[in-house]
């Protein structure tokens, strides 16, 4: 009676594993879910080229409390953003091209010993931002590597990176779900041919994140990428889709 039973859970534990397996399959970026479908992911990527570059030049200018009177940081940085915007008009850029933000200006206040401000007034400061928008990325290059030539005196200038984009991003991701679906289609016929079923209808589907990188880059993130670093870019769009399956 005794070897009966041993027999009998030794079958049932044979059989359990034997549906647990059959309900997993181990294949990259495929998962069956259900008898009835297949969910596979789909993508698509594309490389671009930026077609419009933009750069930024911040001036600022403080002064202590006790030399007000003797010095206006409003009229310090309007005048030295004069500067900037004249570097650029002659750098090639036109006026266009070009724009200057208002004047900010903000009190400044003492630090305790934790380096938090308190309430007593110590001085003044004044921002102002130039920033210049064009298609002439060989125009900008130089104007960026001659930078230097905008630095100087008591203000601080605070020079910016290029940001690379291109305008037509989303159109393209448009173009881009369609292709990443079709791959998604043909990814999970594959499958299904293979295992000797029949491809049916979309059950649901799901964009994922657009991941705009660098070429030839594996970063990735949870809530997509824009890199604006360089000129050229890969654009990689994902989407999930569940396929019914039949016989």
């Amino acid at each position: 009676m005794k070897n009966k039973i041993l027999s009998f859970l030794c079958v049932l534990c044979v059989c359990a594993t034997l549906i647990v397996c059959s309900l997993i399959v181990v294949k990259p970026n495929v998962l069956f879910r259900k008898p009835s479908g297949i969910a596979v992911k789909g993508v698509a990527s594309q490389r671009v080229v930026s077609d419009i570059a933009t750069w930024s030049v911040s001036v600022s200018s403080s002064v202590k409390l006790e030399d007000v009177a003797k010095r206006n940081v409003f009229t310090e940085v309007s005048t030295y953003s004069k500067r900037i915007e004249a570097y650029l008009l002659g750098s090639g850029f036109e006026k266009s091209e070009i724009s200057v933000s208002n004047v900010s200006v903000s009190n400044l206040f003492k630090k305790n010993q934790n380096g938090y401000d308190t309430d007593e007034l110590c001085g003044k400061r004044a921002d102002i931002t130039i920033s210049v928008q064009t298609k002439k990325f060989d125009l900008l290059a130089k104007a960026v590597e001659n930078a230097d030539k905008i630095c100087g005196g008591e203000i601080d200038v605070s020079i910016c990176a290029p940001t690379y984009l291109y305008s037509g991003i989303e159109g393209l991701k448009l173009d881009l779900l369609a292709k990443a679906t079709e791959n998604a289609k043909l990814r999970a016929k594959t499958l299904a041919e293979a295992g000797g079923a029949k491809l049916g209808s979309i059950m649901s589907a799901s964009q994922g994140v657009f991941q705009i990188t660098q070429p030839l880059s594996t970063e990735v993130a949870s809530y997509g990428m824009y890199d604006t670093s360089t000129v050229e870019k890969d654009v990689r769009c994902v989407v999930n889709v569940q396929f019914a399956v039949g016989q």
